[in-house]
C-alpha cells in the first residue's frame, strides 16, 4: 500500500512539473520553462512533455535574450552595456542548465554560450561606471562622491581588477563620509578624572558600533590628529553644566510594634500564658544622591554654527537600611528583624557614583547621535 503511494505521488509530481513548465512556456516566461523542463529531464529522461517544452522554450528564449542584446547595443541608453551583460549571462546560465542534463543535450546539442562576447560587454559596462565615477569625483561635493563610490563599486563588479578602482572606491567613500569629531569633555577635577575617561570612552565605543550610515564616521581627538584631519565637518562638544556627588541624607523612623497572642508564661500547670508583646522599631536610610546634567551639542566646523543642542539628566541614588530596637523582639516583623541585622555602610567611592550616574545620559547621548545622523 504503501510502495503504491509513493508511486502514486511521484508520478503526480512528475506530471505537475510537466504542466507546470508547459503553463510557463505558454505564459512567455521562456526561462523558467527550460529550467523546469531540464529539471525534470533530470529525473525522467525520457518525459516527451518535457523535451517538448525543453525544445520550444530554449528556442524563444534564446531569440529573446539576443533581440535584447542587439536592441541594448544599439541604444543611447548610457547603461546599455549593463543590460547586454545581464542578457549574456542568462544565456549563459541556460546553457549550463542544459549541459549539466544528458538528456537535454540530446534535444540541444549546442547550446549558445557567450564567453568572449560576455566579458567584452563586462568590460564596456565597467568603463561607462567608471568614468561616471570620475566625472561625480570631479564636482567635489560628497553627495557627488557618494554617487561616484557607487559608480566605482558597480564598475568592480562587473570586472574587479579594473584599472585602480578599488583605489577609487576608498578615495570616493573617504570624500563621500561625513567626518565628525567628537571632543574630550572638560574635567577640572583630578579625582573624577579616570571616571570622566571612562564614560568618554563608552560613548566612543557606542558610536564605533554605530551602522546605522555607512557614510558617517566619528574620530576621536587622537585619531583625528594621527589621521591629519585638520577639517572635520562637524564638532560635538560635550560639557557637563554641573553635577552633584555624594550628596547625602539620613532619615530615621521610629515605628511602634506590639504583637497580640503571644506566649508570655506558663500557668502552674506549664499551660502556655498569652499576652501582648511590644517593642520600639528605629529605622534608617541613607541616600547618597548623585546627578549631573550634560551639554550635548553639534556645531558646523565651518560656519561655527550650531546644528543641534540638547540637556541630558542623570541621576543615581545609593541607598543602604539598618536598624535596632527596644523591647520584645517578637512584636516585630521579618523584615524589621532582618533590618536589625544590618549595620550602617560606606557609600561608595566618588568616581563609582559618576560612572552610575552617567550611564543614563550615555544612553540618551547614544540614542540621540544615531537618530540625528542616521539620515545624512
Amino acid at each position: 500500500m504503501i510502495k503504491r503511494l509513493l508511486i502514486l505521488a511521484l508520478t503526480t509530481a512528475i506530471l505537475s512539473a510537466c504542466s507546470s513548465g508547459k503553463r510557463l512556456l505558454e505564459n512567455g516566461q521562456y526561462d523558467e520553462a527550460v529550467i523546469t523542463a531540464a529539471n525534470r529531464l533530470r529525473q525522467d529522461p525520457d518525459n516527451n512533455k518535457a523535451k517538448h517544452t525543453l525544445k520550444a522554450a530554449y528556442a524563444y528564449a534564446k531569440d529573446f535574450h539576443l533581440k535584447n542584446i542587439s536592441n541594448g547595443m544599439a541604444s543611447q541608453d548610457i547603461y546599455k552595456w549593463e543590460s547586454v551583460v545581464n542578457d549574456y549571462t542568462q544565456l549563459n546560465m541556460l546553457s549550463d542548465e542544459i549541459r549539466r542534463c544528458p538528456a537535454c543535450l540530446s534535444i540541444t546539442p549546442n547550446p549558445y554560450y557567450a564567453s568572449t562576447d560576455l566579458n567584452q560587454a563586462k568590460n564596456k559596462a565597467a568603463e561607462t561606471r567608471y568614468a561616471l565615477g570620475e566625472k561625480s569625483m570631479q564636482a567635489n561635493t560628497r553627495n557627488e562622491a557618494r554617487q561616484a563610490y557607487e559608480h566605482f563599486l558597480a564598475c568592480k563588479r562587473f570586472v574587479p581588477n579594473f584599472k585602480d578602482v578599488s583605489e577609487k572606491i576608498k578615495e570616493a567613500k573617504y570624500q563621500a563620509t561625513l567626518k565628525v569629531l567628537v571632543e574630550p569633555i572638560p574635567m577640572h577635577s583630578n579625582l573624577l578624572k579616570l571616571s570622566n575617561d571612562f564614560f568618554e570612552n563608552k560613548i566612543h565605543e557606542s558610536l564605533t558600533r554605530m551602522a546605522d550610515n555607512e557614510f558617517v564616521r566619528f574620530y576621536t581627538q587622537p585619531e583625528a590628529e594621527s589621521m591629519g584631519l585638520k577639517e572635520p565637518d562637524h564638532v560635538i562638544r560635550l560639557t557637563f553644566d554641573d553635577f552633584i556627588i555624594g550628596q547625602t541624607s539620613v532619615k530615621e523612623t521610629v515605628v511602634p510594634c506590639k504583637k497580640d497572642s503571644v506566649e508570655v508564661a506558663k500557668d502552674r500547670d506549664g499551660k502556655p500564658i498569652y499576652g501582648t508583646v511590644t517593642a520600639e522599631f528605629h529605622q534608617f536610610k541613607k541616600v547618597v544622591a548623585s546627578t549631573g546634567l550634560l551639554d550635548f551639542k553639534v556645531m558646523d566646523k565651518k560656519t561655527r554654527a550650531t546644528i543641534t543642542n540638547e540637556k541630558f539628566p542623570g541621576t543615581f541614588n545609593w541607598f543602604c537600611e539598618w536598624g535596632y530596637y527596644n523591647g520584645d523582639s517578637r512584636a516585630l516583623s521579618t523584615a524589621q528583624l532582618d533590618l536589625s541585622k544590618n549595620k550602617e555602610m560606606m557609600p561608595p567611592p566618588p568616581q563609582d557614583l559618576f560612572i552610575e550616574f552617567c550611564k543614563p545620559i550615555h544612553e540618551q547621548v547614544g540614542n540621540k547621535i544615531r537618530a540625528f545622523y542616521r539620515n545624512f
